[in-house]
Order: C-alpha cells, then structure tokens, then sequence
C-alpha cells in the first residue's frame, strides 16, 4: 500500500541491493533495505540504537500483509508529516494575524480623516481623494501580487515586505503635513496591500487541500473583518474630541457649501493622532518577524503544496469560472464596502435617527459583520461552502427587501442592519473557497478575483454617492444579482461538471431546479 495522505518519504537510492543512508527533508535519515519480495523503508531521526540523552524510540506502522511495509520511528527528532503539519499551522496562523493588522490599518483611516484634514489644512473634498488614491494602489498591488506569487516561489518572503511596507507607511502617515504627499504615501500603502490580500489567499489555497481548506479561509477573513471593528475603538481616544468638533461639516456637507476654514484648524489641535497609527504599525510589526523567519526555514523545494495539479479543465471552463467570479466579487464588495459607508448618511439625511445613534448603526452593521465570519469558523466544519453561501445570499436579499418595504422605520433599520451585516459575512471566503472546488485558484486566478473586488470598493461607493435617494434600491437590486451569479454558476459547473472535482450537491440542484436556469440540462 502506499503512504498515507500527507507523508512525505524520501527516496533512497540503490547501491546493489544493500541499504544506504540518505538524508531526506527536515534533516531526516532515509534507510532502504531490500528483502526479498518484502521492502522495509525506515524514517529514522537520530541513532537506530538508540541515544545517549534516554530517549525512547517508537515507531508506528503504516502498512500491513504484502508489499511494501512503511514504518516511522521517533527519535531524536519530530517525523515529517508533524513538522509539515505544524509548519502550516504556523504559516496559517501567521497570516490571519497579518489580516488582522491589515484590517485595522485600512479601517483606521475614514476615523482619522478629520484630523488628518486639520493637520494637512484640507477640506474635506480634498482628503476625501484619498481613499481613491488608495483604491487605485490596492487595484496595481492586486496585479502585481498575483504575478510575483507565481514567477518569486518565495511567498513568506512577499508577505514580510509587504506588511513592512505598511507597516512603514503607517507610522508615516500622520507626520505628513502635504496632502498630496499624503495621497502617494497611502497609494503605496495600497499597493502592498493589495498584494498581502492576493498572496495571503493563495499562500492558503496552496497548502491545504479544498476538503480541508473550509475553517482557515474563514479564519482569515475572521481576522480582516475584526481588525477592521477594532479601527474605531483604537482611534476613539485620539480624536474622540476632533470628531466632534467638525460633526456638523459631515451633516451639512450636501446642502451647504464648506469653505475650507471648516475643517481646517490649527495643525496641533489633535496633535495624538499619531498613536493611533503607530499602534497599528506596532500590531503589524511582530507578522514581518514571523514571515522572514518562515521564509529563512522555508523546506528544501518550497512550500509543501496540498492543491491537486492536472485537473484537466479546459480553459474555457476555467475562463467561465473566473469571468462569474470576477462579476460576482465586484458586485459583492462593492454592495458590502457602500453599505457600511452610507447607512450613517441615509439614517440621518431621511431623519430617521440623530447622528449618535447612526454611528452606533453603523458599529452594529460592522460588529455583525465580525460576528457572522467568527462563527463561520465552526459552520466550515459541518457545511459545504455551498450551503453557507445560498443561507447568507439568501439572509442579504431578505433584509435589503425588508428595508425596500419599510425605509423609513428605524426599528426596521436597526434589524435590517444586524441581519444584512451578518449575511454579508461569509460570502467572500466561502466563494472563494468555492470557485476553489471547481479549478485551482493560481496567483493570477487570485488576482483576477481581488481585482473584482478592488474595482467594486472603488466604483460602487462612488455610483451609491451619485444616487444617494436611491441607495436602499441600490442594495437591493446589487444583492439580488451576486445571488443570481452564483446561480449561474452552479448551472456552469453542472454543465461542464465533467471537469470538476466536487459533484453537484442536493443543495445546488435544489437551487437550478427551482430556477429558470434548468435548461443547463
């Protein structure tokens, strides 16, 4: 029989049928006896006789009757597949930390604009180019990464420089005094995080397998999501008191117009908004120590890969596939980015509720956000990617309708939020994961799907801002046709399901049988 799954044993080489020693990966020795018709492999780390130290030797086996028999012994050292194992627990744990910190660091600007306003002296307008100089970086760094992940085999390597790059960048921040200089510094900022978002998903989708892959990409999303609720909270104490102070030229921005002597002052009036960014630049800085010391202990060969090559997809199929993804994360990110970032808008402009209490809902929409990808973790174990996607699909249309049928009743609104933040979720993960089951999600697959997204967080808030009386329509006719695209392609995949590895589930045909999409048949 052969191995079992995931355990790596080294070739050893023949030298006229007698045993000889070789060392194989992690600084184990390989010995290959030959007798007779029956072959023992021994997986031996240290002395075969035993140690000086005590040690006590045990082997397990992994083979049993005829053929070849495998046994691993324990020694001086850990097997093979115990240190793999561990080494991608490491590297798994290792980015959703970096998600972390790239969550809070993206998040930590739209608190801080005022006072980075203040101290650059420049209108609201103005600062608010920075978010597009932003989006414009992190669409170049999702290129850029997906195209270095496959041509550099140096993954940990991409991820040290680029978390130092924002690491860098987030301490230099608050000390520019130029807003144009402020608008490079944090298009920059975006390149590199355009490529941790790139890289860190491929990094996972390359060392587990689809069957197991579920709760890490949730956990990673997990760790984006919470570092983006935390942004508020860490920069709350550093310019609590700027905020307020310039509340009312975010209320009156639309009806009146704004010199900008509102929301200039003197440069020094907050002059602590610098911590708040250095805490961010310090919660990152522990992941580059990390990902340069995976990259300096990185195995002979590269990174242990979990993916199944030669799927035998044609490229039609697998083009089919990218092109919905592409749609779908574009719609998707765009409907999630636009509704965290105009509900506190509409609640106050349709005087549905005071400002205080829309800032709260707009902490419930994200705080629900959080929670839906935490408990996704332990969902990923019981149910397919599938069947979270067509719950939460389903959860986002209900609660965008709920809002169409009561727009102007706060109680609804209150609901509607919690129910939609958390719908939203785990859509991202799971249909990558998703998309993951029908081709491999290569660096440049990956970059074609951030891509999507990147373009979506930059158009679509800016589409919702032209057509802000019709933002709840909006939403709803958004979420309607992501779930429309992932119906497309469970038909897509049931139609070329020959050249996939996940067979239709009951729930995907429960959903083509039940849709006008049935003529795939």
């Amino acid at each position: 029989p052969e191995p079992r799954a995931g355990m790596d044993v080294p070739a050893g080489r023949q030298n006229g049928g007698q045993g000889v020693d070789t060392e194989g990966d992690f600084g184990l020795d390989l010995e290959e006896e030959d007798d007779g018709d029956d072959r023992t492999r021994l997986l031996k780390a240290g002395d075969a006789t035993g140690s000086d130290d005590g040690e006590s030797d045990d082997s397990a086996s992994l083979g049993a009757g005829g053929g070849a028999k495998y046994t691993v012994q324990h020694g001086g050292g850990s097997s093979t597949v115990a240190t793999a194992s561990r080494r991608r627990q490491l590297l798994t744990w290792t980015t959703a930390y970096g998600f972390l910190g790239l969550g809070l660091v993206l998040a930590m600007l739209g608190p801080t604009l005022l006072a980075l306003g203040r101290h650059t002296g420049s209108s609201v307008s103005q600062m608010a180019r920075i978010f597009t100089a932003r989006s414009v970086g992190y669409l170049g760094g999702s290129i850029v990464g997906g195209i270095l992940i496959e041509r550099l085999n140096a993954p940990c390597l991409m991820l040290a420089v680029a978390m130092s790059c924002c690491c860098i960048g987030a301490a230099a921040v608050p000390l520019l005094s130029s807003v144009w200089v402020l608008a490079c510094v944090v298009s920059l900022q975006g390149i590199a995080m355009g490529i941790l978002d790139t890289s860190g998903n491929v990094l996972l989708l390359d060392i587990w397998s689809a069957s197991e892959l579920g709760p890490y990409m949730q956990l990673l999303h997990f760790s984006f999501g919470f570092g983006a609720f935390l942004a508020p909270l860490v920069a709350k104490p550093f310019v609590g008191s700027g905020i307020n102070e310039a509340e009312d030229v975010v209320c009156t921005w639309s009806n009146t117009t704004t010199t900008s002597d509102d929301s200039q002052g003197d440069a020094n009036d907050n002059p602590d908004v610098k911590w708040a960014y250095w805490i961010a630049a310090a919660v990152q800085f522990p992941t580059v120590v990390m990902f340069l010391y995976l990259h300096w202990t990185t195995p002979r060969g590269g990174e242990k890969t979990a993916r199944e090559k030669d799927r035998g997809q044609p490229a039609r199929f697998q083009n089919g596939v990218v092109a919905i993804g592409f749609v779908f994360f574009l719609v998707y990110v765009g409907v999630e980015v636009a509704y965290g970032g105009f509900i506190f808008t509409y609640a106050v402009k349709e005087c549905i509720m005071d400002k205080p209490s829309a800032a709260v809902l707009t902490s419930v929409y994200w705080g629900s956000f959080a929670l839906g990808r935490l408990l996704a973790i332990p969902a990923s174990l019981k149910m397919s990617p599938t069947t979270i996607l067509i719950f939460n699909l389903a959860g986002c249309i209900s609660s965008s309708a709920l809002l169409l049928f009561a727009p102007n009743n706060g109680n609804v609104l209150w609901l509607a939020s919690a129910t939609f933040g958390f719908s939203m979720s785990a859509v991202f993960p799971s249909f990558m994961h998703y998309i993951e089951g029908l081709i491999e999600v290569t660096g440049r697959v990956a970059s074609v799907l951030v891509i999507g997204a990147a373009l979506g967080e930059m158009l679509m808030p800016a589409l919702v801002g032209l057509l802000l009386d019709h933002f709840l329509l909006f939403n709803f006719l958004g979420c309607s046709f992501a779930a429309m695209g992932f119906v497309g392609l469970v038909a897509f995949k049931r139609r070329g399901q020959g050249h996939s590895r996940i067979e239709p589930s009951a729930m995907e045909l429960d959903v083509l049988s039940s849709s006008s999409l049935s003529d795939f048949d």
